[in-house]
């Protein structure tokens, strides 16, 4: 699997086992665990992708 997928299967996961809004430091302390060793600035950008791809709703905070 390419490491981008990797990440963005990881970063899934996680939101999917929240079931509640993360902020992308907690979220990169969390992806830590998975092996995936992303800033607090590449989770966002990763999130970006996939809010861009259909796989992330956004709700209002």
């Amino acid at each position: 699997m390419p490491e981008k997928d990797r990440k963005a299967l990881a970063i899934l996961r996680i939101l999917d086992q929240a079931g509640e809004p993360m902020g992308s430091s907690h979220l990169a302390a969390e992806l830590r665990d998975y092996g995936v060793d992303l800033t607090g600035r590449a989770v966002r950008y990763q999130l970006q992708r996939l809010d861009e791809a259909g796989f992330r709703i956004r709700s209002a905070w």
